[in-house]
């Protein structure tokens, strides 16, 4: 793995690299870009890995504008939603692979 700009290795994506814009999260640079991969919804869609696939919702690092609570997060269809930080949604870590 290889860090991202602010040193981590693993952390949560920000709506815009998901979406290419931010539809309920704070407001992120011009130089955040889309993810290639994000651009078709059904990669955006995260599966639970049973032998069902079930679809599940995941977190993004955005906190909802002008909103101490909400945070915004990419539903099941992979679309944009947002909600409160108390409920039991899943984390779909990012890594940047090294490369050579």
């Amino acid at each position: 793995m290889t860090p991202f700009d602010n040193g981590d290795l693993l952390r949560l994506p920000t709506e815009k690299e998901i979406f290419g814009e931010n539809y309920y999260g704070e407001y992120e640079s011009q130089y955040v870009k889309q993810w290639k991969p994000m651009k078709k919804r059904r990669n955006r869609m995260a599966f639970d890995g049973s032998k069902d696939e079930n679809l599940q919702w995941y977190w993004l690092m955005n906190k909802v504008r002008e909103s101490a609570a909400d945070f915004a997060f990419v539903n099941r269809t992979g679309n944009a939603n947002a909600g409160n930080a108390s409920g039991s949604f899943g984390v779909r870590p990012a890594f940047k692979i090294k490369n050579r």
